[in-house]
């Protein structure tokens, strides 16, 4: 194998790592859970009054 083409494998390698370690980085550590009482969404359908279809 050519040392240039070695070099510059060696080179993608490394800017994929540190590319990676970056992106691991920057990412939120984790979403807040939400809280047990609180109510995200209703849990059945509304139902709609007698007179509207």
């Amino acid at each position: 194998m050519p040392r240039w083409l070695f070099l510059i494998l060696v080179t993608a390698l490394a800017l994929s790592v540190i590319g990676g370690v970056l992106i691991v980085l920057r990412s939120p550590r984790s979403t807040p859970q939400p809280e047990a009482g609180a109510v995200t969404a209703p849990a059945a359908p509304v139902s709609r009054p007698a007179g509207n279809p």
